[in-house]
C-alpha cells in the first residue's frame, strides 16, 4: 500500500514539474484595458452633480431665508454671524457663523453637502427639507 502511495506522489511531482509557466503568451493575448474607455460621452440633458451649484442663482433666496428662519437661525441666530442664544448655552464647540470663517469659504457645493448630510454636530437635513429647499438655504447664506 505504502509503495503505491508514494508511486502516485512520485507521478504527481514529475506530471507538476514538467508544466510550462509560460505567462508571456498571456501578456501578449489580446486584452481590455479598463481604464483606458471608462469615460463616455453623458447622454444627452444630464448635468453633473457638482454642476448643480450653479443653479443656486436661479433658487428664490425670499424661499432661503424662509426655511433659514424656521430650520436654522436656532442655533445659527437669525443673521448668520454667530451662535444664538440657545446654541451659545451648548456644550461643547458652538456652530460656526456661516458670514465669516471656514463656513463662508465653502462653495455652494459643499454648503449643500453639510445641510443634507450633516457635520460634527448639525444634523442631516435631507430627510425633512426637499433639495430645492436646501438649495435655497444655500443661495440665502452665500447671499449675505
Amino acid at each position: 500500500m505504502i509503495k503505491y502511495v508514494a508511486l502516485l506522489l512520485a507521478v504527481g511531482f514529475a506530471s507538476a514539474c514538467s508544466q510550462s509557466l509560460d505567462f508571456e503568451r498571456m501578456r501578449q493575448q489580446k486584452r481590455t484595458d479598463p481604464y483606458a474607455s471608462s469615460m463616455r460621452t453623458p447622454p444627452r440633458g444630464t448635468v453633473a452633480v457638482s454642476d448643480r451649484a450653479s443653479v443656486v442663482a436661479d433658487v428664490s433666496v425670499v424661499r432661503g431665508r424662509h426655511v433659514y428662519d424656521i430650520y436654522c437661525a436656532v442655533c445659527h441666530s437669525e443673521d448668520a454671524s454667530a451662535p444664538s442664544v440657545m446654541a451659545a448655552n451648548m456644550p461643547g464647540t458652538p456652530p460656526p457663523s456661516l458670514t465669516t470663517g471656514e463656513a463662508a469659504q465653502r462653495s455652494a457645493a459643499e454648503m449643500f453637502e453639510v445641510v443634507s448630510h450633516g457635520k460634527n454636530r448639525m444634523p442631516a437635513y435631507d430627510w425633512a427639507l426637499p433639495a430645492e429647499d436646501r438649495w435655497a438655504v444655500v443661495a440665502y447664506v452665500k447671499s449675505r
